[in-house]
């Protein structure tokens, strides 16, 4: 698909490039998608930060952030949600009808964005995450009610350089999707701590149990690909795996009677909540 690529998508400019902002500029310029030519150009306020990344990445900075919106196809607002409503009050009135506006701040609806804006540009919530770089995996796609059809096919088409699957979501869904998707993989960090105490308690080093942990995980994720709809049965697959020596039986009815699913069922629907809470705020 990369070698097929033809956008009318040239030029992204990402407004903040900072911590995440930096991750999105090494993303959007990893190996899968480079060869498509589109220009990644980025605006932040320090003149320290600016000749970092410029001589880092070797793209444009700019201190202002209108004039980095200028020649962008692509308008990506990534500051923290707490900074947005300054941003998008200098930068507002400067969005032309012809470009994309896709903000980073998923804790803020569409209609926040659209405030602030005269033209009638495509707005869409896309969400990228930081793992998006090294993992070809899901992405979203949220766009506002009354946006180009057009547009975001081409946002489609850019971003399928990364990703095994795009879907388009409602608002509804942005949350749930960032829940299972984005903070999810944040949630899998205790498992995989716990696993790597657990074998570096038990006679390897830290670098071994690491090692095996992260193979497990990938490897447990390729063979669950390859089972395509057998996935979805995971009680089965689990009696399936259960080692003759009972080895895995005893340590499930552990997981089982600490009620770890509920445990990260609570984890999800508190997250939900609090996505909800800050959006009334």
């Amino acid at each position: 698909m990369v070698g097929e690529y033809d956008s009318m998508i040239k030029q992204i400019a990402i407004l903040g490039a900072g911590r995440f902002g930096e991750v999105m500029i090494r993303t959007l310029l990893s190996p899968l998608i480079k060869s498509r030519d589109v220009e990644i150009v980025a605006s932040h306020r320090r003149a320290d930060r600016r000749a970092e990344l410029e001589k880092r990445y070797e793209i444009t900075m700019f201190g202002d952030n209108g004039e980095a919106c200028k020649g962008a196809d692509v308008i990506y607002p990534i500051v923290r949600p707490d900074q947005m409503s300054d941003l998008m009050e200098e930068i507002g009135p400067l969005i032309r009808d012809d470009q994309i506006l896709t903000p980073g701040a998923a804790a803020l609806p569409l209609s926040f964005y659209r405030q602030w804006v005269r033209s009638k540009c495509t707005l869409a919530w896309v969400f990228p995450t930081p793992f998006m770089s090294v993992h070809r995996g899901f992405l979203a796609i949220c766009p506002e009610d009354k946006s180009d059809p057009k547009r975001i096919t081409e946002l489609k088409d850019y971003w399928s350089g990364f990703c095994e699957e795009i879907i388009i979501i409602n608002r509804s869904a942005m949350d749930t999707f960032v829940l299972l998707h984005a903070a999810g993989q944040t949630f899998f960090w205790p498992v995989i701590k716990a696993y790597i105490e657990f074998g570096s308690s038990n006679g390897f080093s830290r670098d071994q149990a690491s090692a095996i942990t992260l193979s497990t995980l990938e490897s447990t994720a390729k063979w669950l690909r390859n089972r395509g709809e057998d996935s979805l049965n995971l009680q089965e697959l689990m009696d399936e795996f259960s080692m003759p020596n009972s080895l895995t039986k005893a340590g499930l009815a552990v997981l089982k009677k600490g009620s770890v699913e509920s445990l990260y069922g609570d984890a999800m629907k508190a997250g939900l909540e609090q996505a909800h809470y800050n959006r009334d705020q």
